[in-house]
């Protein structure tokens, strides 16, 4: 029995005292905590980066549903970025209240911990909804510096979002679009804010004189957004235009082609890049997809390098997402291995860059230059002389070939054959104009710069050569990229990398051109288009979506969304599904060039009516 649980009379206690006892008497225990419960059963809300008023409470209950005080709690903050001040260290004989607590800056659902020594694993979570404040900011979101012909709605319509002072959407605040200058015309003026405080404007037509056009938004006791667009003349003449970006910092693809189809290769079977040793995409999967070489699997399937449509689909891609140029990994001129079909993929994607208005320029393998000499009987830097004399007499002078200060850029990805400045001048003492010539990053110093690539440090390994490398260099090229994960040991190659970068959705992406914009890159070159075998793909998949895409919209700051990215796979499908109907492909033609041009709208209108 408990001697504990038991009181004594007064004297009895006193004469135990007095006569010498051979103990003292047990000091009572408290009760024990059974639950911490809250305090207050209403929903708690405040403006986020402010007090909740009044503060929460919490009680500790007995067994019984009494109110237990002094025993020994901790209140923490758990979710959504607030801070805690004067919380309790003890229970109150009723409800205790939390401390004084300031939501997060942000918008949502902010979250308080209550436990208690007393009570291993039981844990009272207290929540609060932050909302936003008042308005006080309004911002362009989209629709700024478009061109349309005249008398045309501009393919992105402009909005706004209307912020609180610590940048969360205010909803319900009532916009008003008025046409500021060059005529023109808007379709249903006023637009309340959605709970994300974006007002989006239906239509903004241009006016019918080519020239400036101004949009100006409105909000009570807010600054107004003026949008400016540009009407063009429709000549009915369909040139490819730039496109319009906010960000400074130029944009460069490295793409792969030497993707090939039974139609288009030389045995009749798949290329080597959708096969590797061990698959065959004749094999149809349980998912409906063809069995290729990695572990995801392009928007429209495996395709050949030199399919126009597929080019065309490509460029424009690149166009609405910001990409200012392609540079594609050459292997050279000589017929060794499938040197050639690189070499007639790239010629049939660079005949094709002028009608899209995307510039192009040569990674260099200068690795192949060991096989044409092992293979061909050609020494390294005789080689290396033919390939850029093509390149000189094909490209250099083209006015969509990337230059810098006037010089034709080349990449080369090495130098691994050709490691001494002596013999790459000896390359170039044969050209009429020295290239702006960039290694691999940490490669032999040969050229005026280096190129950052992906490689098993990550972010850390990127950092350091924006930090310690790129200073050394007239010109740096940084790269941003999705991921990591090459399907060479399955795929039953030899397995170069034995590491993995997750693309964990877009965080690789995001994270890697933040690290870009950070160091000030110039030029930052995107990896890749199209390395399926290293798992580096931008190009839309069925398992990414348009995601990567999105994400350098975001970046360059097109007036261009995931809408046009959409139109344009539906172009691709739409010319794939008639490819027999004469009619219906001078149609898809016409809308090629539309597309090309910015024709957003007449091309929408086009391909609408094709379906």
């Amino acid at each position: 029995m408990n001697a504990s649980r038991f009181i004594l009379p007064a004297v009895a206690a006193l004469a135990i005292a007095c006569g010498g006892a051979d103990s003292t008497p047990p000091s009572p225990q408290s009760p024990t905590p059974s639950a911490i419960v809250a305090g207050q059963s209403t929903t708690i809300a405040a403006v986020a980066g402010a007090a909740v008023q009044p503060a929460p409470t919490f009680i500790v209950n007995d067994a019984a549903g009494n109110a237990l005080a002094g025993v020994p709690v901790s209140v923490a903050v758990a979710s959504g970025g607030g801070t805690l001040a004067g919380s309790p260290v003890v229970s109150a004989s009723g409800p205790t209240p939390v401390g004084t607590w300031t939501l997060g800056a942000t918008s949502g659902e902010n979250t308080l911990a209550v436990t208690s020594s007393r009570l291993p694993g039981a844990t009272l979570t207290i929540t609060a909804w932050a909302v936003p404040g008042p308005a006080t900011q309004m911002v362009a979101t989209a629709g700024a510096g478009q061109t349309a012909d005249v008398n045309d709605p501009v393919p992105t319509p402009p909005s706004v979002t209307v912020k609180d002072a610590n940048n969360n959407g205010v909803s319900g605040v009532v916009v008003t679009f008025v046409v500021g200058s060059g005529g023109g015309r808007v379709s249903d003026a006023e637009k309340g804010t959605d709970a994300k405080g974006v007002a989006a404007l239906d239509t903004w037509v241009l006016g019918s004189q080519p020239g400036s056009n101004t949009l100006v938004a409105s909000a009570p006791g807010l600054a107004p957004v003026t949008f400016t667009a540009t009407a063009l003349a429709d000549t009915g003449v369909l040139l490819p235009r730039p496109v319009a970006k906010t960000s400074t910092q130029k944009l460069y693809m490295s793409y792969m082609p030497w993707f090939e189809t039974p139609k288009t290769s030389s045995n009749g079977r798949w290329g080597s890049h959708w096969t590797m040793n061990t698959a065959n995409p004749d094999v149809i999967l349980a998912n409906g997809r063809r069995q290729i070489a990695a572990f995801y699997y392009p928007m429209i399937g495996p395709y050949a390098s030199s399919d126009r449509d597929v080019i065309d689909y490509h460029l424009l891609l690149m166009k609405y997402a910001g990409v200012d140029g392609v540079l594609v990994d050459w292997y050279g001129t000589h017929p060794v291995f499938d040197y050639p079909p690189v070499k007639r993929n790239t010629d049939s994607l660079f005949a094709r860059v002028g009608s899209s208005g995307v510039e192009f320029g040569i990674i260099y393998e200068d690795a192949t230059l060991q096989n044409v000499k092992t293979i061909a009987g050609i020494d390294p830097v005789p080689a290396a002389q033919q390939d850029f004399l093509y390149l000189q007499s094909r490209y250099f002078a083209s006015a969509g070939y990337t230059k810098i200060n006037g010089q034709p850029l080349v990449l080369d990805f090495g130098p691994q054959v050709l490691k001494t400045v002596a013999e790459w001048q000896a390359v170039f003492a044969v050209l009429g104009t020295q290239p702006a010539f960039l290694a691999l990053n940490y490669a032999p110093e040969v050229g005026r710069g280096e190129f950052a690539w992906p490689g098993q440090g990550h972010l850390t390994a990127m950092q350091s050569f924006y930090q310690n490398r790129a200073p050394r260099f007239p010109i740096v090229f940084g790269a941003a990229y999705p991921g990591f994960d090459d399907y060479y040991a399955p795929g039953g190659w030899v397995d170069c990398c034995n590491w993995v970068i997750p693309h964990n959705g877009t965080a690789t992406l995001q994270a890697t051109l933040d690290l870009a914009k950070t160091f000030n890159m110039q030029y930052v070159q995107l990896v890749t288009w199209n390395d399926y075998g290293e798992g580096t793909m931008i190009e839309p998949t069925l398992d990414f979506g348009f995601s990567f895409l999105e994400t350098i919209q975001q970046r360059a700051g097109v007036p261009y969304t995931v809408a046009e990215l959409q139109l344009i796979y539906k172009w691709y499908t739409l010319r794939k599904k008639y490819a027999g109907n004469l009619a219906i492909q001078q149609q898809l033609t016409q809308a090629y060039y539309l597309l090309a041009s910015l024709r957003v709208a007449k091309a929408k209108a086009l391909l609408g009516g094709i379906e």
